[in-house]
């Protein structure tokens, strides 16, 4: 059953999040960053929708949508203290994550396919994260959070396309499954992330 989800859900959703995409900037920030920062932060946010699916009364996966990224993204970098006392906690752990974070800081550059130019001035949604336990992948339960999360979050903010930003080949694959279309690349530092677009009228 997919829901939307609702602060009870965090500890649960931190663990996917921390067993899923483990690679990301946030879980590199912390698990206590994660439950006491980064999800309230979710849910305060009215542009950004936060869903659960459950299996037999256990959460198995999440999904977020915005309606904006990078301006979701440097919102929560205006969260200066806790994210510094983040990076304080984790840095010896993880000496990657100041790099990480100036990358975010100093922006990205994108570099859309021929045809594609206008469609980042469109209204559109943008799936921010999805992770689903590693025991409950391959059953179809991600394909469930992308077409009717979607939907949910098209009646809420009444979009016309969703966008996917991935550097992993496998989830490259998934989207293309799903319906997605490349259209362009975005670089962030030294890594580069496939931009996939939907248009919400072909959700069924």
């Amino acid at each position: 059953m997919l829901r939307q989800a609702d602060y009870n859900d965090i500890d649960s959703i931190v663990d996917i999040h921390l067993a899923t995409l483990s690679d990301g900037l946030l879980a590199k920030l912390g698990k206590p960053f994660l439950k006491k920062v980064f999800y309230p932060f979710c849910f305060q946010s009215s542009d950004v929708l936060l869903m659960v699916y459950e299996l037999q009364n256990k959460i198995t996966s999440f999904v977020i949508y915005t309606n904006n990224s990078t301006l979701f993204t440097h919102r929560l970098l205006q969260k200066k203290v806790a994210i510094g006392i983040a990076v304080l906690k984790n840095i010896l752990f993880n000496p990657s994550l100041l790099v990480d974070i100036l990358v975010v800081l100093k922006g990205f550059r994108v570099q859309l396919h021929h045809g594609y130019e206008d469609i980042l001035k469109n209204n559109q949604a943008e799936l921010y994260l999805i992770g689903t336990e590693p025991a409950f992948q391959g059953q179809g339960i991600g394909s469930i959070l992308v077409s009717q999360g979607l939907k949910e979050f098209s009646k809420k903010l009444n979009v016309s396309t969703c966008l996917v930003k991935t550097s992993s080949f496998k989830a490259n694959q998934f989207y293309l499954a799903n319906q997605f279309t490349a259209i362009g690349t975005e670089y962030r530092g030294k890594q580069c992330f496939q931009i996939l677009c939907k248009q919400t009228e072909t959700i069924e």
